[in-house]
């Protein structure tokens, strides 16, 4: 079984005191010499492990010495500590968050707030060809290369495995080793929670008292920040998926939202700073080169939105979307019923053979891929609801459709 060792974890994580530890690791080992090596009970708390050094107490007048909190992005997420950057599908976060790792990695500013330069790990573990889009796109956008402080991970890793843990920890201490001391500790991306604890269970307790654990030893082993990207649960306005110790756990959290096409983020939770600091983004698309089919390859950059206006609620349609309400509105009138609470009926066949019928695009793979692109966007809006070949359309879409297409 291997133990965290000092010269992993820089002396900060002496043991991890609970049941938590144990389910991990057998055995919650204790390094340094300040602590005497013990094997945590099942209780979960030992009163035999103590100090040597003993506890330090502090007046309150050296206390409001210390200094202030030391900012990653000023106001949003503090150069040391846990981070959320969660948000629901289709609404821009992996764009939004490269975006931001960019302007980390180089120290520029990020929606007017500054950053403090530092080196960025991205674990990227899901759509790691996605991701390669996304960095070419933001090369030819930028004109420049991508900033050489950002490094990726596309191996698998797991947040509950220790030896998974170790080897990164190790890693990263070595390449921060090779970089100049003028940089702010490290930033670790853990793209996304759910493949970084693969197999287990995100709404148990104990499955993400683990992760939390683990991201909690990234953090004290590196000094830095471990940012952790997630999905927002079937309501998103109740925040992340996942247990409710995750949100308590974040020293940071930044949720990403979409009505039309206007995407915004807010900061949710900003320990020792302030709430509700919000910035609004378009993605501006960029062609990358045309695939064997023909077909543009393509991927997308975001825009800063100096001037969102307008409510957030109000929709707005793209000319593809008017085209799938337009399909969907004649299939309701050839086949569709009337169903409960005002909803229509309509045959899902019916609805993508109107759709390819009127889609502009040249090829088959095209053709599917616009739909596809369609019917998500009404699904994530509440549109729509697919329940196997029957398509459900609320009243909110009918209106849209009258409303939209006259």
């Amino acid at each position: 079984m291997p133990r965290y060792s000092t010269a992993l974890t820089g002396g900060q994580v002496s043991y991890l005191p609970s049941a938590i530890a144990q389910t991990l690791f057998g055995t919650a080992y204790v390094s340094g010499n300040s602590v005497k090596k013990k094997v945590v009970p099942s209780c979960g708390v030992d009163p035999c492990v103590t100090t040597n050094a003993g506890y330090k107490l502090w007046a309150a007048s050296d206390l409001v010495e210390t200094p202030s909190v030391a900012w990653l992005v000023k106001g949003l997420m503090p150069q040391k500590g846990l981070g959320l950057f969660y948000g629901p599908s289709g609404v821009g976060k992996s764009f939004l968050l490269l975006d931001l790792v960019c302007s980390i990695a180089e120290g520029e500013r990020w929606f007017g707030q500054r950053t403090k330069r530092a080196p960025v790990i991205y674990l990227c573990l899901e759509g790691s060809a996605g991701f390669v889009g996304r960095v070419k796109a933001w090369q030819k956008a930028n004109d420049r290369a991508f900033p050489e402080l950002i490094r990726i991970i596309v191996q698998p890793f797991n947040l509950h495995k220790p030896d998974d843990v170790y080897l990164l920890l190790r890693d990263v201490k070595r390449f921060i080793k090779s970089l100049p001391l003028e940089l702010g500790p490290p930033v670790i991306v853990v793209d996304t929670l759910n493949r970084a604890m693969a197999g287990k269970d995100e709404n148990g307790s104990t499955d993400m008292g683990i992760s939390l654990e683990a991201c909690n030893l990234l953090v004290e082993g590196t000094g830095g920040f471990v940012l952790v990207v997630h999905h927002s649960g079937k309501d998103a306005d109740r925040g992340p998926r996942g247990h409710s110790s995750l949100v308590p756990a974040a020293d940071a959290s930044i949720a990403v939202t979409r009505s039309g096409q206007k995407r915004h983020w807010e900061a949710k939770k900003v320990k020792d700073g302030e709430d509700g600091i919000e910035g609004s983004f378009q993605l501006e698309q960029v062609v990358l080169g045309i695939d064997s089919d023909g077909d543009e390859v393509t991927s997308c950059v975001v825009c800063r939105d100096t001037d969102p206006g307008g409510d957030k609620g109000e929709p707005e349609l793209s000319s593809s979307l008017k085209r799938a309400l337009a399909s969907l509105e004649q299939a309701i009138h050839q086949s569709g019923t009337v169903g409960e609470g005002g909803t229509a009926l309509v045959d899902f066949r019916a609805w993508r053979a109107n759709f390819f019928e009127s889609c502009i695009v040249p090829s088959e793979s095209g053709k599917r891929n616009a739909f596809l692109r369609a019917k998500n966007d009404l699904q994530e809006r509440g549109f729509v609801v697919l329940n196997g070949d029957s398509l459900e359309v609320k009243p909110a879409c009918l209106t849209l459709m009258k409303s939209s297409l006259g």
